[in-house]
């Protein structure tokens, strides 16, 4: 469960890149996630490139297709555009489907990550200590997590994210004061595709298998309910709604009849009572520019 929030927050700090920043809707997370997993699956079966890279080709394969998708969405406005990428997702799932290379329905086969020799999949013993499957594992998605967290605060706080709000707030007054639409929206939509896609090849490398379900709008909803629910554009609420959402029905097996009925309405709570999600993002504040600004 630790692996999977933290990969799963990973991908949700993407969206917010996408939704909050950039402020294009992306229905489509799922199928992002799933094409991750699948270019892992094709790289450790299928090529004699180390493993190591198998979740950095993963995210190089979906940013490109992110940028292939941006193209329709640029040309729409509004629910429109999130129409785009939920088409997207439909199609890219009965096309994976139907496709007899790439398993069908059935899905591939993954293989495990490695890194310097060391087989995750092998790894059973540190010393003395018998450890768990998932160590290796949890400790690179908590890394990774770091990283990326790391990597997109900076970006919220520099004038990448700056010029990125100010695109999504109002598109007219960007571009009078000289900042490009199309530049910055690929920017943020191919950047976030890309640090998903390397969430699901991590993801799918650690299940040993994926299968074309994941595609679906079902699971691209839940990881915008994500998005929502720990409040739109701030990176810790992703993980705290992470947690929620991924751990809660997980402890709640013992009342399996009851389990779903209480997490909804456990989430209906938090969304009466906090509209603006578990840890809504802060109102930007730029009053330190303007106080160092030259009278």
């Amino acid at each position: 469960m630790l692996s999977t929030v933290a990969i799963f927050s990973t991908a949700c700090i993407a969206l917010n890149l996408q939704l909050a920043f950039a402020g294009i809707a992306n229905f489509a997370g799922a199928a992002f996630f799933v094409v991750g997993s699948y270019t892992a699956a094709l790289v450790t079966a299928y090529t004699t490139v180390p493993r190591t890279f198998a979740p950095l080709i993963g995210a190089i394969v979906t940013g490109a297709m992110g940028l292939v998708l941006l193209l329709p969405v640029l040309r729409t406005r509004g629910h429109y555009a999130a129409l785009v990428t939920i088409a997207f997702g439909v199609l890219l799932r009965t096309w994976l489907e139907v496709n007899d290379v790439l398993g069908g329905p059935q899905g591939l086969k993954i293989g495990s990550f490695s890194i310097m020799g060391l087989d995750f999949a092998r790894l059973k013993q540190i010393g003395p200590w018998s450890v768990s499957f998932y160590l290796p594992y949890a400790t690179l998605s908590v890394c990774m997590f770091g990283l990326v967290f790391i990597l997109v605060r900076r970006l919220e706080n520099s004038w990448v994210g700056i010029a990125l709000d100010v695109v999504r707030s109002d598109e007219t007054a960007a571009a009078v004061f000289g900042l490009s639409i199309r530049l910055w929206k690929v920017v943020g939509f191919v950047l976030g595709n890309a640090i998903i896609g390397m969430a699901g090849a991590l993801y799918g490398m650690m299940n040993g298998f994926v299968t074309p379900n994941g595609a679906g709008l079902g699971d691209s909803l839940l990881m915008l309910s994500i998005v929502v629910l720990g409040g739109i554009g701030n990176l810790w609420g992703s993980v705290v709604a992470a947690l929620i959402i991924l751990e809660v029905p997980e402890k709640l097996q013992s009342i399996q009849e009851f389990r779903l009925l209480l997490f909804a309405l456990l989430v209906l709570v938090i969304l009466l009572f906090r509209p603006g999600g578990i840890l809504p993002r802060p109102v930007r504040d730029l009053s330190r520019f303007i106080d160092g600004a030259p009278k």
